[in-house]
């Protein structure tokens, strides 16, 4: 499949792995072009987890479980965290998205996109996002990964992506929930897992 949104794609990249592939290139009239097929998944958590943290660990599970599918991992590619983490353990499987004036991490291919709000566009446009613990930052990606579900339906493309929340965001979620701030037929798509064996069985 191919996704495209607006911006300026200021490096393209590309990741291929044994069962997914992900590329990220330079569209024509203003439009960033995002090639995707077979298993990809955008992982998403804050930029201050550090090793020995336990949400580290399923960051490492998870991804391991990915990788040894053949899969590919897409992440926000910062210094940190969850992107840190991926990127590290299984480089030649994972796509970071960066813009300036981010340096990204040392590990695996990088794209590099001039606005952040396309940055995160990509991330949380991917069929199938995992959000991990964090803070304001992957707050903004759960509620855009909420809004693709919203388009799906507005849009009529009946192919609504899959979203995993961690735990951690359940409180949150159940006082949306219990305000009706968010519909049933979203919350449909929201899966609640606690480690990374609980994402591997639903996918």
């Amino acid at each position: 499949m191919t996704i495209t949104l607006p911006g300026k794609v200021l490096r393209e990249a590309e990741c291929k792995a044994r069962s997914g592939m992900v590329a990220i290139r330079a569209g024509a009239d203003g439009l960033v072009r995002v090639e995707l097929d077979g298993f990809v998944v955008s992982m998403c958590g804050g930029a201050d987890l550090h090793e020995g943290n336990p949400i580290w660990e399923e960051i490492l599970r998870l991804s391991a479980a990915v990788a040894e599918r053949g899969g590919v991992i897409v992440n926000g590619g910062d210094q940190g965290g969850c992107m840190l983490a991926t990127a590290r353990a299984y480089p030649e499987q994972t796509l970071g998205v960066i813009c300036p004036p981010m340096s990204g991490n040392p590990y695996g291919p990088k794209a590099v996109l001039e606005d952040r709000l396309t940055r995160v566009g990509i991330i949380t446009k991917i069929p199938t996002v995992v959000i991990f613990e964090g803070g304001v930052g992957t707050i903004e990606e759960w509620g855009r990964a909420l809004k693709e579900i919203k388009n799906s339906y507005s849009d009529n493309t009946g192919n609504p992506p899959k979203v995993f929340l961690h735990n951690y965001w359940r409180k949150t979620f159940d006082v949306l929930w219990t305000s009706r701030a968010i519909p049933k037929r979203i919350m449909d798509h929201v899966h609640f897992f606690v480690t990374a064996g609980e994402v591997m069985q639903a996918l």
